[in-house]
């Protein structure tokens, strides 16, 4: 795993017993009407290109959207790419955009200098 830990895995979890949509999706799981996703160790993991994604709960969404892209401050496209790897968020690249657009070390190594007023 790139982003996770056991740390990390344990919050995780946690956060989906605590949230109702996951909760909901659970239940339609057990009911066989949620073929996409599957249940591991009470983590909710969606089934895409061949890979488990663990579903990531709303409020941890920018956590682990930081954790991909702070460990080398990348680009949009590779922060994703990162993500993807282990996590299923929706409007993943719209989440994405929002993180680096307000990351200061990006905000500052991208300034571009211009010409300073008075001279």
């Amino acid at each position: 795993m790139i982003i996770s830990n056991d740390t990390l895995t344990a919050k995780l979890k946690k956060a989906q017993d605590e949230d109702e949509n996951i909760q909901t999706l659970k239940s339609l799981l057990e009911k066989n009407e949620a073929e996409e996703f599957l249940e591991r160790n009470g983590i909710l993991y969606k089934y895409i290109n061949r890979r488990d994604l663990i579903v990531a709960q709303k409020e941890m969404q920018v956590e682990l959207i930081k954790l991909a892209h702070e460990n080398g401050h990348f680009s949009v496209a590779k922060t994703e790419e990162i993500v993807k790897q282990e996590f299923f968020i929706p409007n993943l690249t719209n989440v994405v955009k929002s993180v680096i657009f307000n990351c200061s070390p990006c905000i500052l190594a991208n300034k571009k200098s211009g010409r300073k007023e008075g001279f």
